[in-house]
Protein backbone atom coordinates (compact mmCIF):
# COMPACT_ATOMS: atom_id res chain seq x y z
CA UNK A 1 0.00 0.00 0.00
CA UNK A 2 1.53 3.66 -0.88
CA UNK A 3 1.15 6.13 1.68
CA UNK A 4 -0.87 9.26 1.06
CA UNK A 5 0.77 12.26 -0.81
CA UNK A 6 0.76 15.25 1.96
CA UNK A 7 0.58 17.51 -0.95
CA UNK A 8 -1.91 18.30 -3.45
CA UNK A 9 -1.52 15.90 -6.31
CA UNK A 10 -2.22 18.71 -8.70
CA UNK A 11 0.85 20.81 -7.22
CA UNK A 12 3.44 20.24 -10.22
CA UNK A 13 6.04 22.69 -8.41
CA UNK A 14 6.74 20.41 -5.25
CA UNK A 15 6.49 16.72 -5.25
CA UNK A 16 4.13 14.83 -3.12
CA UNK A 17 5.59 13.82 0.73
CA UNK A 18 5.04 10.63 2.17
CA UNK A 19 4.75 9.60 5.74
CA UNK A 20 8.00 8.14 5.93
CA UNK A 21 9.42 11.36 4.72
CA UNK A 22 7.26 13.30 7.24
CA UNK A 23 8.67 11.33 9.56
CA UNK A 24 12.29 11.24 8.37
CA UNK A 25 12.16 15.17 8.82
CA UNK A 26 10.25 15.26 12.17
CA UNK A 27 13.53 12.70 13.34
CA UNK A 28 16.02 15.87 11.66
CA UNK A 29 14.28 18.01 13.46
CA UNK A 30 14.19 16.66 17.02
CA UNK A 31 17.91 15.76 16.11
CA UNK A 32 18.70 19.15 15.15
CA UNK A 33 17.32 20.53 18.60
CA UNK A 34 18.66 17.94 20.28
CA UNK A 35 22.14 18.63 18.92
CA UNK A 36 22.05 22.55 19.56
CA UNK A 37 20.42 21.72 23.46
CA UNK A 38 23.60 19.20 23.98
CA UNK A 39 26.13 22.33 22.52
CA UNK A 40 24.54 24.51 24.88
CA UNK A 41 24.68 22.80 28.16
CA UNK A 42 27.72 21.77 27.10
CA UNK A 43 27.68 17.88 26.87
CA UNK A 44 28.24 15.29 24.17
CA UNK A 45 25.14 14.43 22.12
CA UNK A 46 26.80 11.17 20.88
CA UNK A 47 26.68 10.85 25.04
CA UNK A 48 22.89 11.42 24.93
CA UNK A 49 21.54 9.37 22.40
CA UNK A 50 23.86 6.57 24.02
CA UNK A 51 21.60 6.79 27.24
CA UNK A 52 18.22 5.12 27.20
CA UNK A 53 15.58 7.40 27.80
CA UNK A 54 13.11 5.08 28.96
CA UNK A 55 15.65 4.28 31.99
CA UNK A 56 14.43 6.88 34.37
CA UNK A 57 18.23 6.94 36.14
CA UNK A 58 16.97 10.41 37.63
CA UNK A 59 20.20 9.82 40.54
CA UNK A 60 22.85 9.90 37.47
CA UNK A 61 23.79 13.13 37.13
CA UNK A 62 24.92 12.36 33.60
CA UNK A 63 21.60 10.45 32.92
CA UNK A 64 19.66 13.73 34.25
CA UNK A 65 21.57 16.25 32.10
CA UNK A 66 20.53 14.18 29.37
CA UNK A 67 16.75 14.31 29.72
CA UNK A 68 16.95 17.68 30.23
CA UNK A 69 18.35 18.05 27.00
CA UNK A 70 16.18 15.80 25.45
CA UNK A 71 13.45 17.40 27.07
CA UNK A 72 14.24 20.83 25.48
CA UNK A 73 14.79 19.11 22.03
CA UNK A 74 11.05 17.42 22.62
CA UNK A 75 9.56 20.89 23.51
CA UNK A 76 11.09 22.62 20.94
CA UNK A 77 10.14 20.12 17.82
CA UNK A 78 6.45 19.93 19.73
CA UNK A 79 6.28 23.85 20.12
CA UNK A 80 8.18 25.70 17.88
CA UNK A 81 7.64 23.50 14.61
CA UNK A 82 4.75 21.91 15.51
CA UNK A 83 5.21 18.26 15.15
CA UNK A 84 2.53 16.39 17.44
CA UNK A 85 3.16 14.73 20.64
CA UNK A 86 1.40 11.13 19.52
CA UNK A 87 4.35 11.43 16.23
CA UNK A 88 7.18 12.30 18.60
CA UNK A 89 5.96 9.42 21.00
CA UNK A 90 6.41 7.05 18.22
CA UNK A 91 9.33 8.29 16.27
CA UNK A 92 11.17 8.55 19.93
CA UNK A 93 10.22 5.34 21.10
CA UNK A 94 8.71 7.01 24.14
CA UNK A 95 5.22 6.93 26.04
CA UNK A 96 2.68 9.67 25.04
CA UNK A 97 3.48 10.86 29.27
CA UNK A 98 6.65 10.77 28.59
CA UNK A 99 6.25 13.35 25.62
CA UNK A 100 3.86 15.03 27.86
CA UNK A 101 5.99 15.07 31.12
CA UNK A 102 9.26 16.36 28.52
CA UNK A 103 7.37 19.14 27.21
CA UNK A 104 5.82 20.19 30.75
CA UNK A 105 8.68 19.97 32.69
CA UNK A 106 10.43 22.74 29.93
CA UNK A 107 7.08 24.86 30.16
CA UNK A 108 7.44 24.81 34.18
CA UNK A 109 11.60 25.58 34.05
CA UNK A 110 10.62 27.97 31.37
CA UNK A 111 10.42 30.42 34.45
CA UNK A 112 13.99 30.21 34.90
CA UNK A 113 15.29 33.26 32.86
CA UNK A 114 18.66 31.16 32.35
CA UNK A 115 16.68 28.14 30.76
CA UNK A 116 14.38 30.36 29.04
CA UNK A 117 17.10 32.35 27.34
CA UNK A 118 18.88 28.81 26.20
CA UNK A 119 15.67 27.29 25.16
CA UNK A 120 14.79 31.05 23.14
CA UNK A 121 18.50 30.60 21.62
CA UNK A 122 17.87 26.94 20.59
CA UNK A 123 14.96 28.14 18.97
CA UNK A 124 16.09 31.21 17.02
CA UNK A 125 18.90 29.82 15.71
CA UNK A 126 16.87 26.37 14.42
CA UNK A 127 13.75 27.77 12.83
CA UNK A 128 15.03 31.61 12.89
CA UNK A 129 12.68 32.96 14.63
CA UNK A 130 11.18 32.79 18.14
CA UNK A 131 7.14 31.67 19.30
Amino acid sequence: MTPEPLSSAGDRDRPAIDAAMVDAMALAVYGGFLALACRSLRIDVAAVRALDPRKGATADAEWFTAAKARHVAIYLANQAVGIPQRTLSRLLDLTPPAIHFAIRSVEDLRDDTTLDRLVSAIEVEMTGRAT
